[in-house]
């Protein structure tokens, strides 16, 4: 028994070890590209492992600035929300440009969208009982 147990344990680590970290990341951004309406983007930006939780806040406002003068285009507009230590993550709101060459550091970890649709499990073969009054 706890030779299967650590077969299958070797198999999920040998399948972990194929997937390459950076493809994770490009369908991430490409999912949250989809999402967005219209030239913003909202989304929520989570770095590596390699940033120190305290530095977050210095972390997004160097990538901003790396991204505006990589960027020819004057004017984008960046709205940064509150950095979250715990999850060193920060909120961020900005044009598709900037977005991609945001994520394109290898500080960035993943992304996801700011708004999720619906991520409540629904019942499934539940049937809704009339309320009996007596």
């Amino acid at each position: 028994m706890a030779a299967m147990t650590k077969q299958r344990q070797d198999a999920g680590k040998a399948e972990k070890a194929d997937v390459d970290p950076s493809s994770e990341k490009a369908n991430a951004v490409a999912q949250v590209l989809a999402a967005a309406q219209g030239d913003r983007v909202s989304a929520s930006v989570f770095f590596d492992d390699s940033v120190p939780a305290a530095d977050v806040e210095r972390k997004i406002g160097e990538l901003v600035d790396k991204a505006r003068e990589a960027l020819p285009a004057s004017g984008h507009e960046v709205k940064i929300g509150t950095p979250s230590k715990l999850a060193k993550s920060v909120g961020l709101e900005v044009d598709r440009d900037m977005f991609k060459e945001i994520c394109r550091s290898a500080d960035v970890k993943t992304v996801l969208p700011s708004k999720i649709k619906d991520i409540k499990p629904k019942p499934v073969g539940s049937k809704r009982r009339p309320i009996r009054r007596d």
